[in-house]
């Protein structure tokens, strides 16, 4: 009596190939390494720059400087006002205006592009978790595709046990008949 025709589905074979895939499976998953986390490089932090930075920071210094020219006007009117257009008072006030325009520009401007370069310096990281999450999510899917495989091949060899015992206990009932 043959275990299965020439060809066949055979439990035994399928089993033992299912159990050392399994193996090879998990063995190479047990080698994974997640990416680290680095600092991000310039290059990496390009792609998560707002690209519009230098028109916020552009607008912004015009509307200081706006500002400025509004607030130089009214002092020049006021010292015309006052028959003081020109005078050292005037002169004083009016660098004092411009430094004051200066500091607040450079604090402005350097407040809104260091912004934007620690917001794009999450991102850039969080983008790197990210990454690091899905690799690890893919290596516990495949770990348990794995695992199923390995449950698959393992019920498919008991199933291959119990037709071998059933065959067994037919031949030595088969081989009783016949020597009776």
């Amino acid at each position: 009596m043959s275990g299965s025709p020439q060809g066949g589905f055979n439990v035994n074979t399928a089993a033992a190939q299912g159990i050392q895939r399994a193996g090879i499976g998990a063995s190479n998953e047990m080698g994974y390494r997640p990416m680290a986390i680095t600092a991000p490089s310039q290059a990496n932090l390009q792609q998560y720059t707002n690209p519009y930075e230098n028109q916020v920071v552009n607008q912004s210094l015009s509307d200081i400087e706006r500002s400025r020219l509004m607030q130089q006007n009214m002092g020049g009117a006021q010292a015309g006002a006052a028959n003081a257009f020109g005078g050292s008072r005037h002169g004083i006030a009016e660098a004092e205006t411009n430094r004051a325009f200066a500091d607040q520009s450079a604090r402005t401007a350097s407040g809104l592009r260091q912004s934007g370069y620690q917001n794009a310096q999450q991102m850039a990281q969080q983008a790197q978790m990210q990454n690091q999450q899905a690799g690890l999510q893919g290596s516990q899917q495949r770990l348990q595709a794995g695992q199923q495989l390995g449950n698959l091949s393992n019920l498919g060899f008991g199933m291959g046990q119990q037709v071998q015992n059933r065959m067994d206990q037919q031949g030595a009932m088969q081989q009783a008949l016949q020597q009776q």
